[in-house]
Formats: C-alpha cells, structure tokens, sequence
C-alpha cells in the first residue's frame, strides 16, 4: 500500500537529491529550483505535490495541477533506484483514487517519446495516445 503525503520542506530534500540524478534532471529540470517552484505549489490552490512512501520509504513523487476546466496535467517522479520496478503504476493507481480528483474530468500528460518506461506506464493505466504538443512531447489523456 502506499501512503501520500503532501510535500513539504523536508520533502524537497529528498526530491534534491533525486534530482542529482541524470535521468530525473534530464526529464524533470524546468521544475528547478525546487524552492521556487514549491513556493508556487503552497499558493496555488488547485496544485497538489506528494512524496509518495511505501512502508515508510520514500518510492516517488507526483504533482498535480487542475485547469478551470477541470482538465489535470500530471507529473510523475520515481526513487531513481526503483525505476522499472512498477512504482509508477502503482502510484498511478493509487492517485485515481484520491479525492483530488473528484472533480476532474481528464487527466493530460506530456512524455518524451525517448522515455520508453514513462510511455509504457501510461498506457498500461488507460492512457491513451493524442499525438505531439508543440515541443515534441507525446501528449496522453485519461477521461474519468
């Protein structure tokens, strides 16, 4: 079972040092600096960020935003040393599920088409493929 538990100061010092790591920079870098961007989450009221833990161990991270249109775009983040390990899914399970999302009607995702593992996740959810954004991201979209 995992555990959700809204980000906070501490939080963001595991997030730290999961962003020493070349991957997740290398996919997750625009939300640098954490502090500024964290700033951004406490004031906005239709943003959530959560360190998500097994058993009391930290396995990932997701963050949410709902638009006026109650269309949410996600981000998620795995312990770099348990990708590939189904953390993803199972978080993403594990969020449908959250009271957040009540009032959402799709969720959106961007991915790199180079990141296989983050596609694969998506799609075993229900995701399914809407083409490219603007910057080369494959867009995937969820009804609820």
């Amino acid at each position: 079972m995992l555990d959700f538990y809204r980000l906070d100061e501490v939080h963001l010092e595991v997030l730290d040092e999961w962003f020493k790591d070349e991957e997740v920079l290398h996919r997750l870098g625009g939300t640098l600096p954490l502090n500024n961007w964290f700033q951004y989450v406490q004031k906005s009221p239709y943003y959530w960020a959560w360190l998500v833990q097994e058993q009391g161990r930290p396995v990932g991270a997701i963050w949410m935003e709902m638009d006026i249109n109650f269309s949410t775009s996600i981000a998620l983040l795995t312990h770099p040393q348990l990708r590939n390990k189904g953390y993803g899914t199972k978080m993403l399970q594990t969020l449908l599920q959250r009271p957040e999302l009540s009032q959402a009607e799709k969720i959106e995702v961007g991915i790199e088409p180079d990141n296989p593992s983050s596609l694969k996740c998506f799609k075993h959810i229900g995701f399914k493929e809407e083409g490219f954004d603007a910057d080369g991201f494959m867009i995937l979209t969820l009804e609820l």
